[in-house]
């Protein structure tokens, strides 16, 4: 008998609707002394361009400033970036030259958190004394 030819395996078509996405939720409230709330209140959601994982690290800081490590994201256009202050006061700048040109204090258990310009995360710098969760997000 002779060989039948095979027939080229088809390759996995990705469902359509399920790709990485970005999630996020966000409630910043104000109670004054007579009980009137004032709300701020932020959602966002968006399809990512890769399905590539997140960087994640636990960083123990000193008073002296570090250059803000993102690993293997470090040369990539994040989606988002959260600097979360676990203990202590951890204080993020930007420094372009010799003046910083962005300033932040981060007290505990609040977080700073937004989409970077390109290219400005090698800029960031941090120091504490305080532990900060560093969190990014390629796009």
């Amino acid at each position: 008998m002779e060989p039948q030819p095979q027939p080229l395996p088809i390759p996995a078509r990705r469902d359509p609707r399920t790709f990485a996405r970005l999630i996020v939720t966000c409630t910043v409230s104000f109670l004054d002394e007579k009980g009137h709330a004032t709300s701020a209140q932020v959602r966002y959601g968006g399809k990512l361009e890769s399905g590539e994982q997140p960087y994640l690290r636990v960083l123990t800081l000193t008073e002296g400033w570090q250059d803000l490590d993102l690993g293997w994201l470090a040369e990539k256009a994040l989606s988002m970036l959260v600097l979360k202050c676990e203990s202590g006061i951890a204080q993020v700048r930007m420094k372009d030259g010799e003046k910083p040109t962005f300033d932040w204090a981060i007290p505990e258990g609040l977080a700073l958190v937004g989409t970077p310009a390109a290219g400005i995360q090698s800029l960031l710098q941090l120091r504490g004394p305080g532990r900060v969760t560093i969190t990014a997000i390629p796009k």
